[in-house]
């Protein structure tokens, strides 16, 4: 292991073989906690100021991006093992083709709630879906899948509400 390495995975706690077992968990639509979150945004951001110009980059943005990327994922593989194409779906939620896109590809600026809401129900992830808003809260809000500041039970038109 090199310095750098230990230096990357110690600022949150992950060792190097806990970095090859995040890598694995990339390749799927795992949830991502914290830690791995954290750090795969952290090694991101600094690559990207290394190599790029100065402090364009919003390290909320890329951790955001990380923690979105197990749903859309999901959402694709599930829509693909279904046999839809997005503009089939498109047609069958009666939502805009370039909405569902944005999911898929994980595009947060173009997520519309009540097209991911729709698109989670029909492809029957409910309960996955629950479990990685739990983990990723602070997305959920300001994604606007929560209506009220706390809880988490479905809401049918915005994903998620508080408890009453």
């Amino acid at each position: 292991m090199s310095p750098r390495q230990g230096q990357a995975s110690a600022s949150h706690g992950l060792t190097v073989a806990a970095a090859a077992r995040l890598a694995a968990k990339l390749k799927g639509h795992r949830i991502l906690n914290t830690d791995e979150v954290a750090f795969l945004s952290d090694a991101t951001l600094q690559f990207l100021r290394r190599n790029l110009a100065g402090d364009v980059f919003s390290g909320s943005a890329i951790e955001e991006s990380f923690r979105f990327d197990a749903l859309a994922k999901l959402c694709s593989a599930r829509r693909e093992a279904k046999g839809l194409s997005v503009p089939q779906l498109s047609v069958l939620l009666k939502v805009p083709q370039y909405r569902l896109k944005a999911v898929d590809q994980g595009r947060l600026r173009e997520v519309d709630p009540t097209v991911l809401r729709k698109y989670v129900d029909y492809l029957g992830v409910e309960p996955w879906f629950r479990r990685w808003a739990r983990q990723n809260r602070e997305l959920v809000v300001r994604l606007g899948l929560v209506e009220g500041g706390r809880g988490g039970r479905p809401n049918k038109q915005r994903g998620f509400r508080g408890r009453d």
